[in-house]
């Protein structure tokens, strides 16, 4: 795929715009990505932020601009390998402790609130819309899903009875069991977090 051309980029000599199209505000895109799950959103966005970081729109110049923010905020990416921005290649590996580490900085970071509405919520929308709805923990999990065949993982923040937030990752792979059964067990992991 070539480079991504932004609308702020100058045009060539002699060039005329013939149609022009305002994204959603970023804020806006990522709840799409977080509560719904668009993996061709997230892909574009690895681009774009290796356009807008690196000059280059391409998966290596995001994935460079992706470390580079993740080392600025105290996150050590070593025991990370990302191949792709969506997180369906079999080859993505992520270190859940360094992902709670990153949810902890997002949470103090300058744009946690839009970070934090760009996630699903738990009974309430997203990909979480239909789990444990009428629960403790419905509207008190704010948080990513992941699946692929045998994996599946929920990562993000719980409120527990005290009123304290908690980062938490659960990451379930080459599970055995159905599918089901694997999102039954964490789901009451983050019903444990939040309290009965």
């Amino acid at each position: 795929m070539g480079p991504v051309v932004t609308s702020s980029d100058p045009l060539p000599p002699g060039a005329r715009v013939l149609a022009a199209h305002d994204s959603p505000p970023l804020s806006e895109m990522l709840k799409v990505v977080n509560k719904e799950s668009q993996n061709l959103h997230t892909e574009m966005l690895l681009r774009l932020i290796g356009q807008r970081g690196k000059g280059e729109g391409s998966v290596e110049a995001g994935h460079e601009a992706v470390r580079e923010f993740l080392t600025r905020i105290g996150i050590q990416p070593q025991s990370w390998g990302l191949q792709d921005g969506s997180g369906l290649s079999r080859s993505d590996v992520l270190d859940p402790r360094g992902l709670v580490e990153l949810l902890v900085a997002m949470d103090r970071h300058p744009q946690a609130a839009v970070f934090l509405d760009s996630l699903a919520i738990m009974g309430v929308d997203g990909t979480l819309k239909d789990r444990l709805r009428g629960t403790p923990a419905e509207g008190k999990v704010l948080a990513k899903t992941g699946t692929l065949r045998l994996s599946n993982a929920l990562a993000g923040y719980a409120t527990a009875g005290s009123g304290e937030r908690l980062a938490f990752a659960v990451l379930v792979n080459n599970h055995t069991a159905p599918a089901r059964e694997a999102v039954a067990a964490i789901d009451e992991i983050a019903r444990a977090l939040v309290g009965r």
